[in-house]
């Protein structure tokens, strides 16, 4: 399957890529820490905390820029683990991330995106 065709693929079932622009701040999270909390939320809070001071000292808007993550960690594969891959991402939906890019994992990437537009969009919706 091409790259466009992948895409074009994805964004019907509800998946969206975010534009490919200097707007944009993408950081991966990492992984969990032991305290639950995503180690990586603190990262990416001192990395916004930077870019937001940037943006004061230039007179750059800072709410006009799209903050994303890209995800590194196990899929949420199945229904408990999409529960549990929302729940992680509550604290980047508080620092006001709304994009989350995943690479589509393991030997069936369309039932990967099936199973992201059926069972996880439709939850990160709600943040």
């Amino acid at each position: 399957m091409s790259c466009e065709a992948h895409v074009r693929f994805c964004e019907r079932r509800g998946v969206r890529f975010p534009p490919a622009t200097r707007r944009n701040l993408i950081t991966g999270p990492g992984r969990q820490a032991a305290s639950g909390t995503p180690a990586g939320a603190d990262l990416v809070r001192a990395k916004l905390d930077v870019l937001r001071d940037h943006c004061q000292r230039e007179g750059t808007d800072y709410e006009r820029i799209e903050k994303t993550i890209l995800y590194v960690g196990p899929p949420p594969a199945t229904v408990p683990s999409a529960a549990a891959f929302v729940e992680e991402m509550k604290p980047y939906a508080e620092l006001d991330v709304r994009q989350v890019v995943l690479m589509p994992f393991g030997p069936d990437p369309v039932g990967f995106v099936d199973h992201l537009a059926s069972n996880v969009v439709p939850q990160l919706a709600g943040l």
